[in-house]
């Protein structure tokens, strides 16, 4: 983790915090009673990897 980054966030009251871990599209709410997801994140399809990008090879640039 990255000492400018934490990953907990402030809920507006004093009994809970958010919590988000890099690459996970998930919000998590702390407080006593434990760890819940409370958000997730839907981004559009364009927006993401196509499913070749990790199998595909990609011809070198001249």
């Amino acid at each position: 983790m990255s000492e400018h980054h934490l990953p907990f966030y402030e809920t507006g009251n004093d009994t809970s915090v958010f919590y988000s871990r890099p690459y996970d599209y998930s919000i998590y709410e702390v407080s006593k009673l434990g760890l819940k997801k409370k958000y997730t994140f839907i981004f559009p399809m364009e927006n993401s990897i196509p499913d070749s990008f990790w199998v595909k090879k990609v011809p070198p640039k001249d």
